[in-house]
């Protein structure tokens, strides 16, 4: 009793002591100074650039900067039923930079019912056109599909009416600050990858020990999201808060035309693959940019895509979309922004009408004008959406009015937003829905029972029905009969079908009778388009494409002479391999127009590195090939793999050209 009040008194001895009282000042102006250090960081990344992709993880090099990589993250993963191929990603969001981990995320929508936070639901596949199941046959069945893929790649209605089972979804990227810094918690779903760390400290910790060693994270599941002093409470304690990301898709109730995307120059890209605009565009690595309106356009249905006149807009297309992109309140939660006493309106209106800000968007209105204000001081890709979500951290503003020492009139301001960016618009088709065989879906242990690995020729290694991670139903007929790319499944009867990936894929195999159709179409900004440098390099890259057209712009006039012209690149992919204990995949591969003219006329080797593969459940690897002509058959071939002759440790032999076919 007598220790417990002399604590008590030598804690009050304390708390008058006027040097503990100063060094607990100093400790809340440090404190402050740590906020005010954070949002230097964030408005020096803001004034960097735009919010955007800024660095993708680099796998090759070369004797210039832009043979590495530059910013496509997309890849397919056609075998699973639910997964999205994207890959880790240096990202910036509102001036907060972090870094993901793989994605390859799930086909999810916010939920349509409830607000709570997170709370997410599948999105449905488009249904099989009645005109295709009601055919008896399978051959039958196959041509009237082939139909519906034809009039959606000509945009032609008139074929087949396509729009209601060519359904555009879009995805994007959704950051926001949580209170929560302890408990490490999954922000979306994926099949293939997950955060792997106990806590928010130990993912640190593991990503701080990856960058000072360098080294990759083997299952590519570590990503840095930053942490910062959010507010300092009444009693000088500090709240942290953790940045978090997730991606998700919402789906578009419109038809989204092909005639809207513009394909934009990564001449950086193109000049590695000697690639010109019309190759590039057709290539997974393309990126293109939405057009300002619909009817902007001009439908060129021989490219596929529409032909644009350059132009500044406020508000377009793009807008309307994301738009209808809900926030952390979901789709049931709608809000008005009433900061400063002034309430943000919807903008390009001439009537006053509030904004649902609960919802992306980018500009608004006050009442005072018909001005549109962007959110943001400089940053023409900042969507940002307002929530009243518990765990999101927000920003409070304070103020008092001042009445001689006293204040009074004392109120607060709390804010809480997320923001977004696009990144792909999907076109979902109903090779998703069609079973034409009625293959079971099984769980897959089943499927892959006893070593069976999908071969076509063999009902004891054939698939025994599919499952989410082995999603093959379409008839291999319908694309063509592409070699290494089926299966072998076994139907209820124990009947053995040849068919392949139903999944979604950037650009789908070549369709008999069709051609190639893109299925993924990737809008993300670039963080370096909002620079003043990276304006101007466009700029002149636009110059340089359009010397003719452009040529009043140049100071002097460009010379027109003779010159060679430079051929592209020769593009192979090796044939699909399945060893255990990886399962079927392959690998693609470049070869220089000059050191293939030299292996065909002067019989030398030639080296290649061949492009990491995204399989199903192996971890990703390349091979480091000699490529020689066979002495006999005078025919290209593999003459050491990874140091093996002839064949690649995963069971690679032989390989094949690809070529680029019209839209």
């Amino acid at each position: 009793m007598k220790l417990f009040i002399l604590v008590c008194v030598l804690g009050l001895s304390l708390a008058a002591n006027p040097r503990l009282q100063k060094m607990e000042e100093m400790l809340n102006d440090l404190t402050r100074q740590l906020v005010s250090q954070q949002f230097y960081v964030e408005e020096r990344i803001r004034s960097d650039g735009d919010s955007g992709i800024k660095q993708v993880r680099r796998l090759s090099a070369g004797t210039d900067s832009f043979n590495s990589e530059t910013t496509s993250a997309i890849h397919s993963h056609p075998n699973y039923k639910d997964v999205i191929g994207f890959g880790e990603v240096n990202a910036v969001l509102n001036g907060v930079e972090f870094r993901t981990r793989h994605n390859d995320y799930s086909l999810e929508m916010p939920s349509l019912h409830k607000a709570n936070y997170h709370l997410t639901e599948k999105i449905p596949y488009p249904q099989v056109p009645p005109s295709v199941t009601a055919k008896h046959t399978v051959p039958e069945q196959i041509a009237e599909m082939k139909e519906y893929f034809r009039a959606f790649r000509l945009q032609n209605s008139t074929i087949r009416n396509y729009k209601p089972y060519f359904k555009p979804v879009l995805c994007y990227m959704e950051g926001n600050w949580e209170w929560d810094t302890k408990h490490l918690h999954e922000p979306f779903h994926s099949e293939t990858h997950h955060l792997d760390a106990m806590d928010y400290d130990n993912l640190a910790d593991k990503v701080r020990l990856m960058s000072y060693t360098g080294m990759n994270d083997l299952h590519e599941d570590l990503a840095f999201l930053p942490k910062k002093i959010m507010d300092i409470d009444s009693n000088g304690k500090p709240r942290y808060a953790q940045w978090i990301y997730r991606i998700l898709c919402n789906p578009i109730h419109s038809d989204v035309p092909l005639k809207v995307f513009k394909p934009i120059d990564d001449v950086a890209f193109r000049v590695t693959r000697k690639y010109n605009m019309s190759t590039y565009s057709r290539t997974e690595e393309a990126r293109f940019t939405v057009a300002a309106s619909a009817n902007q356009a001009e439908f060129d249905e021989h490219e596929g895509y529409g032909k644009f006149e350059d132009r500044a807009y406020a508000k377009g297309l793009l807008d309307s979309l994301m738009h209808g992109v809900p926030g952390a309140n979901n789709y049931r939660g709608g809000q008005h922004d009433t900061e400063f006493n002034h309430t943000a309106l919807v903008a390009g209106e001439g009537r006053d009408r509030p904004e649902n800000t609960a919802r992306y968007h980018r500009e608004y209105k006050l009442h005072h004008g018909m001005q549109i204000n962007q959110r943001g001081f400089s940053d023409s890709n900042l969507w940002m959406a307002q929530n009243h979500q518990n765990k999101v951290a927000s920003v409070i503003l304070r103020s008092c009015k001042t009445v001689g020492t006293l204040k009074t009139n004392c109120t607060s301001t709390t804010e809480k937003f997320s923001y977004a960016i696009p990144l792909e618009i999907i076109y979902l088709n109903p090779l998703h829905s069609w079973n034409p065989y009625n293959l079971d879906m099984k769980n897959e242990s089943e499927v892959t029972e006893n070593g069976r690995k999908g071969d076509s020729h063999n009902a004891n290694l054939a698939y025994k029905g599919i499952s989410t991670l082995h999603f093959y139903q379409t008839p291999v007929e319908f694309f063509g009969n592409v070699p290494g790319q089926d299966v072998g499944v076994l139907d209820p009867k124990g009947a053995i079908h040849r068919v392949m990936a139903s999944g979604i894929q950037t650009i789908l195999p070549k369709i008999p009778g069709v051609g190639e159709v893109r299925q993924r179409w990737p809008i993300y900004p670039l963080h370096r388009e909002g620079d003043s440098v990276g304006k101007e390099a466009d700029a002149l890259l636009e110059m340089l494409n359009h010397m003719s057209s452009m040529s009043p712009i140049f100071q002097e006039p460009a010379t027109q002479g003779k010159h060679e012209t430079v051929q592209p690149d020769l593009h192979f992919r090796l044939t699909s391999s399945h060893m255990n204990p990886l399962d079927r995949h392959d690998h693609e591969f470049f070869v220089p127009a000059t050191d293939w003219e030299q292996l065909l006329k002067n019989d030398v080797w030639v080296h290649v590195l061949t492009a990491p593969t995204e399989g199903e459940n192996q971890e990703s690897h390349s091979h480091s090939l000699q490529i020689r002509l066979d002495k006999h058959t005078h025919k290209p071939i593999i003459q050491k793999c990874d140091d093996q002759n002839g064949k690649c440790w995963d069971g690679h032999t032989d390989f094949e050209q690809v070529t680029f076919h019209e839209f």
